[in-house]
C-alpha cells in the first residue's frame, strides 16, 4: 500500500469490484480495512472468483 491508497480502490483494480475488499481483508487475516491501509503494507490478493461454466 502507498500513502493515500484505499482498500476499495485496490479491490476495484485487482478483483474488479470495490465492494470485494472484504476478500482481501480475509486473505490477510485483518479485522478491519484500517489495518491494511498502512503505507508500506504488502497485501495478499486472492484470485478473482470465476463464474461457473455453463455449456
Amino acid at each position: 500500500m502507498r500513502a493515500g491508497d484505499r482498500l476499495d480502490q485496490v479491490s476495484a483494480q485487482t478483483l474488479g469490484q470495490p465492494d470485494l475488499g472484504w476478500r482481501i481483508a480475509d486473505a490477510n487475516n485483518a479485522m478491519s480495512y484500517e489495518e491494511l491501509e498502512q503505507p508500506g503494507r504488502e497485501l495478499i490478493i486472492p484470485a478473482p472468483q470465476l463464474e461457473p461454466y455453463e455449456p
